[in-house]
């Protein structure tokens, strides 16, 4: 029997209305810290990812770039991958356009929900599940926007799986740590 294709499934996204939507305690934490360095008008800026405030999560952070095109148009490529990220992936996806990733999920969801980020100038949470080996396994998410100069310009994303999720890259590998 063939087993189904490795990757990223049921990616779904909102705006995050409360913090009760977020089941992970350190997207509670991120999300905390993100609204304390939040201005009285506008967003964080990109200081905001200093390593010394975000080291509890750093490994999980993403920070994508805003590039905006003629028509309202806009693409997102990875600045910076966690490693946390790269070893569960088992690559680097940094320079990257996230409409051309691998995982067709990834590459058709993944903007929308950083153009929804982008466009409301507010939190998105997403989930989903990663498949590796026949399991399921959950992913949950925070997208926060960055501005410089009143414009949102970076997202940094915070990727988390669950503990027992075995580090396999994307299209296989060893089956070790799946039970």
């Amino acid at each position: 029997m063939t087993r189904p294709a490795d990757g990223i499934r049921n990616l779904r996204s909102g705006i995050l209305d409360s913090v009760d939507g977020l089941s992970h305690p350190m997207l509670q934490h991120l999300h905390a810290d993100w609204l304390a360095a939040k201005p009285a008008e506008g967003l964080p800026g990109h200081d905001f990812v200093d390593p010394g405030r975000l080291k509890y999560l750093l490994g999980h952070l993403l920070v994508i770039g805003v590039a905006r095109g003629a028509q309202d148009t806009m693409r997102f490529h990875y600045r910076l991958i966690g490693t946390e990220v790269v070893d569960r992936l088992g690559r680097d996806f940094t320079g990257l356009w996230m409409d051309e990733h691998a995982d067709a999920e990834v590459a058709r969801e993944g903007p929308a929900a950083c153009r929804l980020a982008v466009e409301s100038g507010r939190p998105v949470h997403a989930t989903a599940k990663r498949v590796i080996f026949d399991k399921h396994y959950p992913l949950e998410y925070l997208i926060l926007p960055l501005a410089a100069e009143g414009v949102i310009d970076r997202l940094v994303i915070a990727q988390l799986y669950p503990a027992n999720a075995p580090r396999v890259p994307y299209g296989g590998g060893s089956p070790q740590g799946v039970s």
